[in-house]
């Protein structure tokens, strides 16, 4: 409730489209309520569930998740596919297919892990049912980064959880066998590389991160000029209790910025898409990048080279 009526007046004027992230998962009763209460489910003081209208509810039919998890009822015409389901879901906003997907089943796996299947299954689905024509661009959401250059996710990751200890033998993002990090690629790249995802935007990360076009921990090109792989950003650092640190940059980092910064997204028409990251202090630009692509299709050379299993569309 706290953050629902702190940013009450901005999500009644702008699109909100929210994934889940450590801290949903953390809060435990509050996670399951932010499932329930984007269903338009109510838990009752008694323990019964009762159907009506609250903040968030009224958000969310409004503007993302209520409509698709009520199908048809409300989308008689999809442009994807419908997940029945808050944790991963998929929205329009102009000429941007949005998908937002949830990665508890890789970093909770002990609870999370029957999500896992499911959301893989939908996602093929959405992404294989997009109509490029109506939405040329299509953007990938979660709250873990697939590639990042953060070697703090412990004492000094000021997350709130309250187990740095647990979490502080994590390496970030370096490719070099993070077991969570290499499964969620494994799953999602060939996807993305399959139906031609054009980029992928992730938070957690306390920083900023530009990363040139890479699949499988390598960079397929240092160009945004009909890039052959997705391009991946880490926006993380709208604000938190304290910045991350980083490490080496690894190959795939193109720009780094330790301070307090968001993104925006624009799709200038459906050949151009620029992401600008905005510093909080002075609304001044931190960072920009053009992508363009002149035709919306699969990124057939990159998929055969390194997940040709996975060439075959279904």
């Amino acid at each position: 409730d706290g953050y629902m009526n702190a940013y009450q007046q901005l999500l009644t004027q702008v699109p909100w489209i929210p994934v889940i992230g450590n801290h949903e998962y953390y809060e435990g009763d509050m996670f399951q309520r932010f499932l329930n209460m984007s269903e338009g489910v109510l838990p009752g003081s008694d323990g019964s569930d009762a159907r009506g209208a609250s903040a968030l509810h009224a958000l969310l039919t409004a503007s993302t998740v209520y409509g698709r998890v009520q199908k048809r009822q409300h989308h008689p015409e999809v442009n994807g596919a419908h997940s029945a389901t808050s944790r991963f879901y998929a929205e329009d906003l102009g000429l941007i297919h949005f998908a937002a997907i949830d990665f508890s089943p890789y970093y909770f796996a002990d609870t999370e892990a029957k999500w896992k299947a499911p959301q893989l299954k939908w996602l093929e689905e959405d992404l294989a049912a997009v109509d490029r024509s109506k939405t040329p661009w299509v953007v990938l959401m979660g709250h873990y980064p697939l590639y990042c250059s953060s070697i703090t996710l412990g004492a000094e990751h000021e997350d709130g959880s309250g187990s740095s200890e647990e979490l502080g033998t994590f390496k970030g993002c370096t490719g070099t066998g993070e077991g969570t990090v290499e499964e969620s690629r494994a799953d999602l790249e060939p996807l993305m590389l399959k139906y031609g995802v054009d980029m992928f935007i992730a938070g957690h990360e306390h920083n900023y991160e530009s990363i040139w076009p890479v699949a499988k921990g390598k960079v397929v090109s240092k160009s945004f000029t009909d890039p052959p792989a997705p391009v991946h950003f880490v926006a993380g650092a709208g604000g938190a209790p304290a910045l991350d640190k980083f490490g080496d940059s690894g190959p795939w980092d193109r720009k780094r910025v330790s301070a307090w910064s968001y993104g925006r997204l624009v799709a200038k028409n459906a050949t151009t898409l620029i992401y600008t990251q905005v510093f909080n202090s002075n609304n001044t630009v931190a960072d920009e990048v053009v992508v363009t692509r002149t035709k919306h299709e699969p990124y057939w050379e990159t998929l055969a080279a390194l997940y040709p299993e996975a060439q075959q569309i279904v």
